[in-house]
């Protein structure tokens, strides 16, 4: 089946804070490194799993929030808990980059856990779909990566591709 891998800043928690209305709500999140602020939408729970249901896929995290997003996003939002792809930087230097390090981990946990599955990758980091690119270039498997724009974070249009690709995927999966 299908993976879909969600980023949480800049994806859930879009950037523009401008106009924070209902069903958006600003959050405060202690964090080792302080109280962040996160705009989250009530409904992204219901919005994902719709998502996934459609797209015929389902879904996991793929952020440097790592299991907090399950601890503290996922609880705001209305998701049950997902599977965490973890972040290797370990793999990296210091001057790597963080397109490289989710782009590396998100490939290699896909491939470790779920060997021959398509996936979607959503991020607003447009240097990781150079990577994927790159890395990806000789795989039979099919994948993609949704840009979302940080400041609108995760769009109607977004929606409609991942949904799109996962109903090709999940024809893909069926003739092989």
């Amino acid at each position: 089946m299908t993976k879909i891998g969600m980023d949480v800043d800049g994806v859930l928690n879009r950037m523009d804070r401008s106009s924070i209305i209902p069903p958006w709500r600003l959050h405060q999140i202690p964090t080792h490194i302080g109280t962040l602020n996160v705009a989250l939408s009530d409904d992204w729970g219901k919005i994902l799993l719709s998502m996934a249901e459609q797209a015929e896929a389902t879904l996991f995290w793929h952020t440097f929030r790592e299991d907090e997003a399950n601890t503290e996003i996922a609880p705001l939002i209305g998701l049950p808990e997902l599977e965490v792809a973890p972040m290797v930087p370990q793999h990296f230097s210091d001057r790597s980059s963080v397109s490289a390090i989710k782009g590396y981990s998100g490939y290699r946990w896909l491939a470790d856990n779920y060997p021959g599955e398509p996936f979607i990758l959503v991020d607003d980091d447009i240097g990781m779909e150079s990577y994927l690119n790159m890395h990806m270039r000789h795989s039979a498997v099919p994948y993609a990566f949704i840009l979302v724009d940080e400041m609108e974070g995760l769009s109607e249009a977004n929606i409609r591709d991942i949904i799109r690709y996962g109903k090709e995927f999940a024809q893909w999966r069926s003739e092989t």
